[in-house]
């Protein structure tokens, strides 16, 4: 069994472990994470998010969309989302709610087919906030560069990868003509993930590392254009059409108890 196969199988059981506690509830579950970038090695966890749809009491209710993460025995996590959270996030230009529409690692429960719709329009989706998109990619590289320039001694491989992917996206995004999807994974990501497997000192990356800074830093938000609200209806007409089909179906019932 591959790399690909095992990252798969994991996929499909964290799939059943949600199915068994929320039943037809659970729209899917989607891989993210260093596996969508190219960037993983055999030690990488598989970590994914389960999006489920809500109730007719939690809407009728107003009860606050359902959120959690859970950590299974060996380590790996499941994050899960309300469907109603995950088109917020999606509005605001996620990037890690972004990567369910763009992994190849997922497993659409038949029954909400819909939401194949978002994945054929994602690029599309990944358009609907583009300053958000922006703002989210450079905001999360700023952690691991406040991390670079006063706290040098705990700087790890992950932390300049984190660096180097962001300032990478940015060029093939914002600066080249990539789409999203090929944005997500670097043009060199092959060294990257040579360099994390070999443990290879992160001081070697710095001179790189100072580059990518400097690309972060001195983007240009001029470059971003404004998008049509065509792309957000498409997204609300797709969350609308979850929501009222598992009414009809009558697939409101509450889940289980979460305690896993």
């Amino acid at each position: 069994m591959d790399l690909k196969e095992k990252v798969m199988k994991r996929v499909r059981a964290h799939y059943k472990k949600m199915y068994d506690n929320f039943g037809n509830k659970l729209v899917g579950v989607f891989l993210i994470g260093s596996q969508n970038y190219e960037l993983d090695v055999e030690t990488s966890d598989v970590d994914t998010i389960a999006v489920v749809l809500p109730s007719i009491s939690e809407i009728t209710f107003l009860s606050p969309p359902y959120s959690t993460t859970i950590v299974l025995e060996n380590g790996e996590h499941i994050v899960i989302k309300d469907l109603r959270l995950v088109r917020h996030e999606l509005h605001k230009g996620s990037p890690n709610m972004l990567e369910i529409l763009f992994t190849d690692y997922y497993v659409l429960n038949p029954n909400w087919w819909e939401f194949s719709k978002l994945i054929a329009y994602r690029e599309r989706i990944a358009k609907i906030s583009p300053n958000g998109v922006a703002n989210a990619w450079i905001g999360i590289a700023r952690r691991h560069i406040k991390k670079y320039r006063e706290d040098i001694e705990n700087f790890d491989i992950k932390d300049a990868i984190t660096i180097l992917r962001t300032a990478e996206f940015i060029k093939l995004y914002y600066y080249g003509s990539a789409t999203y999807k090929e944005a997500l994974v670097p043009s060199y990501a092959g060294a990257l993930r040579a360099a994390r497997r070999n443990h290879s000192d992160v001081k070697l990356l710095f001179y790189n590392v100072d580059l990518a800074i400097e690309t972060i830093e001195n983007f240009d938000k001029n470059r971003i254009k404004e998008i049509s609200l065509d792309y957000c209806v498409t997204l609300d007409n797709v969350v609308l059409e979850l929501i009222t089909d598992s009414f009809k179906r009558g697939c409101y019932n509450e889940s289980k108890s979460i305690f896993l």
